[in-house]
Formats: structure tokens, C-alpha cells, sequence
């Protein structure tokens, strides 16, 4: 195994810079439980940086192995350097860099007529990165982020997801009222969540559609509201001012696609 150089080192922080993370490019994943989804979700692995503390445990040469298995090269790395890398307060000693290819609206217009969810400015990548992992887990068949909500290959939001990045075929960055137009157009009913709405397990339960969640803050932008076919809310009996938008997310993909 080989050392990680210092000009690898700093072309990696690089791409945690958002302007390193824009079309094609590669992506930084965290910790052995994501590393084991990149081989589970035969994702392109091209570097796997370990530490030598890291590599005594079993369960990570085993992932090691399989990184490998899949054309990674292998770089022993120092714990500073992979902290360096690393969104998490304490990293694990263990992480990845991944091929990534961005998606076209052309390919998300043809896909085929399964539940998909769109993020209308949703802000917080950490709130991003949970709705996929919601998204993964009800068997949602795409994640749609509009102009102005967090990258998705944020580290943050990569780190929430808990390897559902790979499992769940994302696009960002749209025009969202444009695409969201053009998927009515193939047959998709669009379905928004507002406060405003009626009980969601009442009103979404047909398909194709596309789940509509607004900013944390100001909700769904007009535009987008306007477009929407149906109107869903969760409704609560506490105190509560409101719920977080993964946690909204959770309920409404939970109402509308479990069973």
C-alpha cells in the first residue's frame, strides 16, 4: 500500500470546495458503513485512504478488499490528513473517493413511472442528505433538488444520507418548476407539502408522482405551489411549531409509499 502524497492530499480538499463538486467529478465518502455501500451499489471507487490504526480492525480490510476488487487504489494516510478530509468531528480512519456522473432532465423525463421526491429550496444539507436516506429507505426512484437548495454532494449531505447517495438516482441543481412541468407532461402527478394542505395519507397515494418539500422557513416557493396537483400536510395535535423537514419528509414518503 502506498503513501498519500501531499499533491494528492490537496487536490482531495479540493473537492470540498462546492465549485470542485459541479457536472462530472469525483466525491469524498466517509466512514466503513458508506464504504461498504459504494461496493453494495457497484458505485466506481478510485481511492480508498486508510489509516494504519484503521487497518487492524476486520471489518475494514474487508472493505478495503473490496474497494480494491473494484479498482481502487489503496493509500495509507496519516489520521491528520484524513480529518483534514473529513465533514465528521472525529473520523473514522476510513474513506473514499468515488466516481460521480451527473444526470440530464432528459434522463429523469424517461425514467420509469416510480415515486419521486423534489426539494424546493430545502437549504440544510444535513435535511437533504436524511430525505434521501427516507427517500432509499420507502423505495422513492429519484431525488430532484432545485436551484437554491443544498448540494447533495455536500459532505454534510453525503454523511446524512448514510450511503443512500448511491442507491437513489439524484438530480440538481434544475429548474424545478420547468422540470416538474415536463414530468406532469409524462404522466406524473405533482404533490406538494404545505400546512395548508389536507391529511397527506387522504391525498397521495396514486402513482407516478413526485412529493414536493419546501425551504425550512419560507416553504414552497409560489411558482411551485401553483404548479402542484395536490396539496398534503401532515397534521399534528401538540405544541410544536413546526417539524423538521426530514422529519416532515419521513411522515409524508411513510403515508404515501410504505406498503
Amino acid at each position: 500500500m502506498e503513501n498519500l502524497s501531499r499533491a494528492e492530499l490537496k487536490r482531495l480538499r479540493a473537492l470540498r470546495l462546492k465549485k470542485s463538486r459541479r457536472g462530472d467529478t469525483e466525491i469524498i465518502v466517509e466512514g466503513v458503513r458508506a464504504c461498504e455501500a459504494i461496493c453494495q451499489a457497484q458505485a466506481q471507487p478510485r481511492l480508498a485512504l486508510v489509516t494504519a490504526d484503521a487497518c487492524a480492525g476486520e471489518r475494514v480490510r474487508r472493505t478495503l478488499d473490496a474497494l480494491a476488487s473494484r479498482g481502487a487504489r489503496l493509500l495509507l494516510a496519516s489520521a491528520e490528513d484524513i480529518q483534514a478530509l473529513a465533514d465528521a468531528e472525529t473520523a473514522q480512519g476510513l474513506l473514499a473517493v468515488c466516481a460521480w456522473r451527473e444526470r440530464s432532465v432528459e434522463d429523469l423525463v424517461r425514467q420509469p413511472p416510480t415515486p419521486l421526491v423534489a426539494l424546493d429550496r430545502v437549504s440544510d444539507p444535513g435535511n437533504a442528505g436524511s430525505i434521501l436516506r427516507a427517500a432509499d429507505w420507502f423505495g422513492a426512484g429519484g431525488l430532484v433538488a432545485g436551484a437554491g437548495s443544498a448540494d447533495l454532494l455536500n459532505p454534510k449531505a453525503i454523511r446524512a444520507a448514510a450511503g443512500s447517495i448511491f442507491n437513489v438516482p439524484l438530480w440538481r441543481g434544475v429548474d424545478l418548476p420547468d422540470t416538474l412541468r415536463r414530468l406532469q407532461g409524462a404522466g406524473f402527478r405533482v404533490v406538494a407539502a404545505t400546512p395548508r394542505g389536507r391529511p397527506a395519507w387522504r391525498a397521495w397515494r396514486r402513482d407516478p408522482c413526485v412529493l414536493v418539500l419546501g425551504n425550512e422557513g419560507h416553504g414552497l416557493s409560489p411558482e411551485v405551489e401553483t404548479l402542484a396537483d395536490d396539496l398534503v400536510a401532515v397534521p399534528g395535535r401538540g405544541r410544536a411549531e413546526s417539524l423538521n423537514a426530514a422529519m416532515a419528509a419521513t411522515v409524508l414518503l411513510a403515508g404515501g409509499l410504505a406498503g
